[in-house]
């Protein structure tokens, strides 16, 4: 294809190809288009300097090469997937992947640019999140996907739950806070882990699961096991085997929705609660100290002690 753009061909078949592509990636709609078919207009080079934004590439505003070949990876049948090596398309991906939540930056590391095995993890969560299938390969569906996800956060159209970045996970806070005195949540001392779980399930499906019986099967729930195990620890665990949703948090800066684990004491069952905010941990807990409804409670930061490992999943 040509060099599209003010600096070169702004009307023809070209360009009509062109915006279809930015249709199909999201970047501009049917309407958006309607009235300047094949012709470069400013919506046009608005949602290709935003494909270009995405894609780590320079935001030029012109189709050139660099952006025919991101643009071609992504639609070409065969995606972008593990293996790909400094391309543009990969660093922005794993940008957009943190923006939603889904990779630690800082897990990232020397990996940055490069489709290795902690991103293609992190493609398939996101995938499963929304109902996609789970190839791990950033074809034209899942990109798609991704950018209407950023758009809305953006837009602060995402039901109303602000990003990690902006508030926390607010739906998890506020569902671990309803669990403190609501009955059907775990009451019994010994199983920390079943109630943060239940929060899961009632923060992303709206009610918390009973008995094993009625135990979801969610994005989340490969780590927590079964009904009423694994133990903290070992749920703990699976989340460090996975890296995606592991942040690093320093001074006791948590956000709401933050998933605090404790890798140690109890028998080596260790411990797990969920930071609500306002200094205030939400857990099932042995303590006596706070308790609102059988073992359920709260305690400070300060009385909850020192924290191993936290937890931060995406907004739903």
């Amino acid at each position: 294809m040509a060099l599209l753009g003010r600096s070169g061909i702004t009307e023809g078949v070209d360009v009509k190809k062109l915006q279809d592509y930015l249709i199909k990636l999201g970047h501009l709609s049917e309407a958006d288009r309607r009235g300047g078919e094949g012709r470069f207009g400013p919506r046009t080079e608005a949602a290709l300097r935003a494909f270009q934004k995405a894609c780590a590439l320079s935001s030029s505003g012109v189709h050139d090469l660099a952006t025919q070949t991101a643009m071609h990876a992504i639609l070409n049948g065969t995606g972008v997937r593990r293996g790909a090596t400094n391309t543009p398309v990969v660093r922005g991906l794993q940008d957009s992947l943190v923006a939603l939540g889904i990779m630690d930056r800082g897990l990232i590391g020397a990996g940055a640019g490069k489709f290795g095995p902690y991103t293609e993890a992190a493609l398939k969560r996101f995938q499963a999140r929304k109902g996609i299938q789970q190839t791990g390969v950033l074809g034209p569906q899942t990109y798609k996907a991704i950018t209407d996800e950023l758009r809305m956060r953006a837009d602060g159209a995402d039901g109303g739950t602000p990003s990690a970045s902006t508030g926390g996970n607010q739906a998890l806070a506020r569902a671990a806070t309803n669990g403190v005195t609501d009955r059907r949540f775990e009451t019994e001392p010994t199983y920390c882990g079943r109630f943060v779980n239940q929060c899961v399930e009632m923060a992303y499906h709206g009610t918390p699961s009973r008995n094993a019986a009625t135990y979801r099967s969610g994005p989340y729930t490969r780590f927590f096991g079964g009904y009423k195990r694994p133990t903290a620890t070992t749920t703990g665990r699976n989340f460090q085997r996975d890296g995606c949703y592991v942040v690093r948090v320093t001074g006791g800066r948590f956000e709401p929705g933050d998933i605090l684990f404790k890798m140690h004491g109890s028998g080596g069952d260790g411990h797990v609660g969920i930071y609500v905010g306002g200094g205030r941990v939400a857990e099932n807990s042995s303590t006596p100290r706070g308790r609102v409804q059988g073992a359920k409670g709260y305690r400070s930061l300060a009385e909850y002690g020192h924290v191993d490992l936290v937890v931060r999943l995406p907004p739903r």
